[in-house]
């Protein structure tokens, strides 16, 4: 019995392109609308109000201040970019929400090369496929 092996995507070039066109064209229209909106719900109490996060020099001592906010070491990361956007913007929240995008962005980047390295992976394991 002859068992048929998938071939891979001929037009492989093209739907990157596409997707990587596509997909930031679409979050930048999903976002657009909220790039003037203001600091809503748990944006107080999270970074806006939250003394520790209103750091003006990044010295030693007040990077390790951020991790003593009331969401701890687990949300350092978080923390330091409210900082940065919190100097870097002046307080506009026009920084805050160009950051929320680049992280959306960043994460969509983070799974398409992730589902294309597994998908080459797959490929190049079961059907015997060199090229993709």
């Amino acid at each position: 019995m002859r068992t048929v092996q998938p071939a891979p995507p001929q037009n492989l070039n093209k739907i990157h392109l596409i997707v990587l066109l596509l997909v930031p064209l679409m979050l930048l229209s999903a976002y657009s609308n909220s790039f003037d909106v203001p600091l809503a719900l748990d944006d107080f109490h999270s970074f806006a109000e939250e003394p520790l996060v209103r750091i003006d020099n990044f010295d030693v001592q007040s990077l390790a201040r951020l991790g003593e906010s009331k969401f701890g070491w687990n949300r350092w990361v978080p923390m330091l970019t409210f900082s940065i956007d919190r100097v870097v913007g002046k307080g506009s929240v026009h920084f805050f929400h160009i950051t929320n995008f680049i992280i959306h962005f960043s994460a969509f980047l983070a799974v398409l090369f992730l589902i294309n390295g597994l998908a080459l992976s797959f490929y190049t394991e079961h059907f015997d496929v060199t090229y993709f």
